[in-house]
């Protein structure tokens, strides 16, 4: 139980290594959970569906931590949430990007990849053994 609380924590901060290996796994999850609510609302099985909403919800919440996580390691304390805010908001206009238009979809792309980077990249001024997430 103390591993699923660490996992899905907010308060804690991680390296960048971590953070690369949790956003895999957190994606990782997601994909058979979107799959399953897709074949679950084209078969009309409704369970499965409902299953595939559980497995990908718990993919979303990993990837959620994650991100404050190392947000947390990165910034302030009033900053980190400007981040957390922003790539948010990023991602989900990037959702949308490509019914406006080309030009939206590349440059909110460029914004996600960029700020994915400096996630991984930046070194957060805390000693690798003192991360505690």
């Amino acid at each position: 139980m103390e591993f699923l609380k660490k996992l899905f924590n907010f308060s804690d901060t991680i390296n960048g290594v971590e953070f690369l290996w949790r956003w895999v796994v957190s994606n990782i999850i997601q994909v058979p959970g979107g799959m399953l609510v897709g074949f679950g609302i084209t078969s009309g099985i409704m369970g499965l569906t409902m299953l595939g909403i559980i497995i990908a919800s718990v993919g979303i919440a990993l990837q959620f931590s994650t991100l404050m996580k190392r947000s947390r390691a990165l910034f302030e304390t009033p900053k980190h949430l400007y981040f957390y805010i922003a790539y948010l908001v990023v991602s989900i206009f990037q959702g949308f990007a490509g019914s406006i238009n080309e030009y939206a979809s590349v440059f909110s792309g460029i914004i996600m990849v960029a700020m994915f980077v400096y996630v991984i990249a930046q070194n957060s001024g805390i000693a690798k053994v003192n991360h505690k997430g």
